[in-house]
């Protein structure tokens, strides 16, 4: 029930963060998110338990499709990847992490403990979030200093051009229900990604059930001991984080080659590499999960898997931010419900899977269409250009930036400085360029 939460919210709190502003819907949600972890601690019954769950991750769901949006909000394209890779890199470390206290806690103390717990640092955490959260939504920002002048003028007719959205609840509550469903039907670039990033999610729940059928069973750890083994999970993350900077490296060269607006492709170096990563790990996990075969080899394999998910994670995040722009969190909203109603759906069978076929061969057949989908980053990565353009959000957004950059390049020829506008780079209009080939 946490990952239903957590995949159906963001379609209505996302956009509803890009039209009243993100600070409000961060502090609601995570105090609606500190708070409902009480009845889970005091529950009485599972019913208990499963509604507010529900609850817990529908709120939780801000922390996974605002912050891209925040982040698109405060940094430009070029300075935005470092700040994305720490997010990223926090968010799949907490998977890892998660598991080696809780398994401890809930061995010692009892499963209700764990609860306690995060009622009591989340409680201390809102605190600091009161103090520390500023608005980031440029329109918001424009519509309150709009606000503030005709309270100073008394000339009501000083408005932000957002104003009109929030004319009225009914315009507000359509682009708020709406717009994250039209991408994820209508723009082939978010439905794409949405069904990998959803079935790779759906894989991350599948092994973090598996783990404790393979550890356990075969090499016959206890639970506290099951829980270190997800130290690994969090070392995938933490080596992507590291070696993350090789990707940032060549998105700056490409950003100088394009005058600051490189094509959004660019951040797909990573995806490409993640899923090559994330099949290889699976492989590897399926034929090595045996009794006679060391504990150590079969962890390797989980680095693998969560290293390419660090960055098909961080690289779907990054091109969402610099396709849709100011719709990135609606865009994300749209990615983030298949990628969480796969994690929901895939643990149902996970035991049934693995107790019918084996371990190795229920590996093997979630490694084969890993394999298989290996294709989907190659082929945005070629052809997510001219996806763009046929797109209504995308292809808007990527005329307005042309048109800034013309408009920049006019300035400068005025001026007497010499630029080079991306309309006349062929290695910014198109990805296919010998270089770009040679980084992949």
């Amino acid at each position: 029930t946490f990952t239903l939460g957590f995949g159906f919210a963001p379609m209505v709190i996302a956009p509803l963060s890009e039209v009243v502003g993100r600070s409000p819907i961060y502090i609601i949600t995570f105090f609606i998110f500190a708070l409902f972890q009480l009845p889970i601690a005091l529950a009485p019954n599972v019913a208990t338990v499963l509604i507010s769950r529900f609850i817990v991750g529908s709120a939780a769901s801000t922390g996974a499709t605002m912050v891209g949006g925040s982040l698109a909000d405060i940094f430009h394209a070029h300075k935005r990847g470092n700040a994305m890779s720490f997010y990223a890199w926090a968010a799949l470390s907490g998977v890892g992490l998660g598991p080696i206290w809780a398994g401890y806690t809930a061995e010692r103390k009892g499963w209700r403990w764990i609860a306690w717990i995060q009622l009591i640092v989340f409680s201390v955490y809102f605190f600091f979030l009161l103090v520390m959260i500023k608005e980031t939504r440029g329109s918001v920002l424009l519509s309150r200093k709009a606000a503030q002048l005709r309270r100073q003028t008394g000339d009501q007719r000083i408005r932000a051009p957002s104003d009109d959205e929030r004319s009225s609840l009914a315009v507000l509550i359509k682009i708020s229900l709406t717009r994250p469903f039209f991408l994820l039907f209508r723009e082939p670039i978010v439905t794409a990604f949405a069904l990998y990033i959803g079935f790779c999610w759906g894989c991350l729940y599948l092994f973090l059930e598996s783990i404790p059928i393979v550890f356990g069973r075969l090499h016959h750890l206890s639970a506290s001991s099951i829980g270190l083994i997800f130290i690994t999970v969090w070392l995938g993350p933490t080596i992507g984080y590291v070696t993350n900077p090789i990707q940032e490296r060549i998105y700056r060269q490409k950003s100088r080659e394009c005058n600051g607006h490189p094509p959004p492709e660019t951040r797909l170096y990573g995806a490409i590499v993640g899923g090559i990563s994330f099949a290889v790990g699976l492989w590897i996990f399926a034929w090595t999960s045996f009794e006679f075969i060391h504990w150590i080899v079969p962890c390797i394999g989980v680095l693998f898997i969560f290293l390419g998910l660090y960055y098909l994670y961080l690289a779907i995040f990054n091109y969402m931010a610099d396709s849709y722009h100011r719709y990135a969190s609606s865009a994300m909203a749209a990615q983030s419900l298949l990628r969480n109603v796969f994690g929901a759906v895939f643990p149902l069978f996970t035991v049934q899977l693995y107790d019918r076929v084996g371990v190795n061969w229920a590996s093997t057949l979630i490694a084969s269409l890993a394999t298989i989908m290996i294709v989907v980053p190659f082929f945005l990565y070629f052809k997510g250009a001219a996806l763009r353009a046929k797109s209504k959000f995308a292809g808007q957004l990527q005329h307005e930036i042309e048109h800034a950059v013309a408009e920049t390049a006019s300035e400068a020829a005025a001026a007497g400085i010499e630029m080079t506008t991306q309309s006349s780079s062929s290695s910014c209009s198109s990805v296919l360029s010998a270089n770009d080939i040679k980084r992949v």
